[in-house]
């Protein structure tokens, strides 16, 4: 399902083009694309950011007793221009690792809240992304592939 409300039979709200917001909701996905915020809603879908401003942080909370899982398919942003930071909580958290392009990560959070950032250069133009997320109840992790993903993103904490 796209930004533009194909699907599921969603709504779009959005302001022009070069406003910087557009949301879709429908009844499987909450999709934005504007320069951070809380998001609550689950499962949802937060894609680039084409505005004025050169940092978004979108801190995402789940109801207690759920973790948040990311699914970040492989990025293709300007390395040194452009990175996605990973928080494993509020944004004062701990880096996990900063993301500019070739990992798929699947990471699954600590706690119900997990903050991503999107940081750009003033003479940079935003590259296209998608970063899914969803709740995944407390317990025993799905499989060691979580465990794995969260540890080699800490290793390579670098943009």
């Amino acid at each position: 399902m796209g930004p533009r409300g194909r699907g599921h039979g969603g709504t779009v709200r959005g302001r022009g083009r070069g406003q910087g917001r557009l949301l879709l909701r429908s009844r499987a996905w909450l999709a934005t694309g504007a320069c951070g915020g809380v998001l609550t809603q689950h499962p949802g879908k937060i894609f680039n950011y084409d505005g004025p401003q050169r940092e978004c942080v979108w801190t995402i909370k789940v109801k207690p007793g759920f973790h948040v899982i990311l699914a970040i398919p492989p990025l293709h942003l300007t390395c040194g221009k452009e990175y996605v930071e990973l928080l494993d909580g509020p944004p004062e958290s701990e880096t996990i690792g900063k993301i500019c392009g070739g990992i798929n990560l699947l990471f699954r959070s600590s706690s119900n809240t997990v903050t991503l950032k999107y940081l750009t250069t003033r003479d940079h133009r935003a590259s296209p992304f998608s970063i899914y997320y969803y709740a995944d109840p407390e317990g025993p992790l799905p499989f060691p592939y979580f465990e794995r993903q969260a540890r080699i993103a800490k290793e390579s904490n670098r943009p």
